[in-house]
């Protein structure tokens, strides 16, 4: 196996692979740090998120609104629920999740 790879890497058809194969690893290092700094920002926005958020008593609020008027009235005369507090900020790694797809630009908004 090893002498294959001598043979693959001595070829000159194969000089650009080992170029890039060498810049990956190379650059690994920072693409590792890069990645835990992203995580730590990540935590701390889902953790101020998830207090000030998921924890706000106005949501709690409409939520209650929202109920009474469900079981008394019509669902035209009701205020929207509030989904949005509710399902993407309701605890820490939900809402590191949503930050994810924000920062991503991944399909998190589709309820909205």
């Amino acid at each position: 196996l090893f002498r294959l790879a001598r043979v693959v890497k001595h070829n000159p058809r194969f000089k650009e692979m080992f170029l890039l194969l060498r810049g990956l690893r190379d650059s690994a290092p920072t693409l590792f740090w890069t990645a835990i700094v992203i995580f730590f920002i990540n935590f701390l926005f889902a953790t101020l998120f998830t207090i000030t958020v998921a924890d706000a008593e106005l949501y709690g609020k409409q939520q209650d609104l929202h109920d009474a008027c469900m079981i008394n009235g019509t669902v035209w005369d009701c205020p929207p629920a509030p989904v949005i507090p509710t399902r993407y900020f309701k605890s820490v790694p939900a809402t590191m999740l949503s930050l994810l797809q924000i920062m991503t630009g991944d399909s998190w908004a589709e309820a909205i």
